[in-house]
């Protein structure tokens, strides 16, 4: 089997996420890495799809399709930074609150005016 389509090729040579150097204790199911491939000489993407708990053995899925075993803890990789926590949009007021409130703060604007 050939290597897997290297970053580059994958990104225009512009990749946009963040990598910080791997640990044993960040292989996990569903999280994507870069696996440092010496003779290619090229950092290659994909995602770990299993984990063996006895061996070590990683199953990674490449972004070309291209599926390997690896025992990442004696490999160079790198895995993707989590995402910031996007920040929770302010919860809008249902139709029936928002009249509510807009009735409330008329009122209370007629009460000022009639106290002046």
């Amino acid at each position: 089997a050939s290597a897997p389509a290297p970053e580059e090729a994958l990104t225009g040579g512009r990749f946009r996420a963040r990598w910080a150097d791997g640990t044993a204790s960040d292989v996990a199911p569903g999280r994507r890495v870069r696996v440092y491939w010496p003779e290619e000489r090229r950092w290659y993407i994909g995602e770990v799809r299993e984990v063996d708990g006895e061996s070590g053995e990683s199953t990674v899925l490449y972004t070309d399709g291209d599926e390997r075993q690896h025992f990442l803890d004696e490999e160079a990789f790198q895995v993707e930074a989590e995402a910031p926590a996007e920040a929770a949009p302010a919860a809008q007021p249902s139709p029936q609150q928002a009249e509510a409130e807009a009735e409330a703060a008329e009122a209370e604007a007629t009460e000022v005016a009639e106290a002046a």
